[in-house]
């Protein structure tokens, strides 16, 4: 099954701040680990990245970052890819606010 039929994203939204948090990847359409491919057991167990909605095992969902315009004010967990491009966003955020 490919991973569009299923509605899964293969690749972390580009652009960071959307109107909305995308929807989460149902549990049972995620038997692994979106970018380790680690089955999910009773002690794998599975994390959603609350920026692209996929699922990640722990491992490759342990970062977390603010996304106020997502309304996170608080850090949230991301997988590694989305918290890259967050991080990147911001810090070209910050440079074209101060210059």
């Amino acid at each position: 099954i490919n991973a569009e039929y299923m509605g899964l994203q293969t690749e972390p939204p580009q652009y960071v701040w959307k109107a909305a948090v995308p929807a989460w990847v149902a549990d049972h359409d995620a038997p692994q680990c979106h970018e380790c491919h680690a089955s999910f057991t009773f002690f794998l167990r599975k994390h959603h990245c609350r920026r692209c909605g996929n699922v990640f095992c722990n491992s490759c969902s342990s970062r977390k970052i603010e996304m106020p315009q997502l309304n996170f004010n608080t850090p949230v967990r991301v997988c590694t890819k989305c918290h890259k491009v967050v991080k990147k966003q911001q810090e070209d955020d910050k440079r074209s606010n101060s210059s």
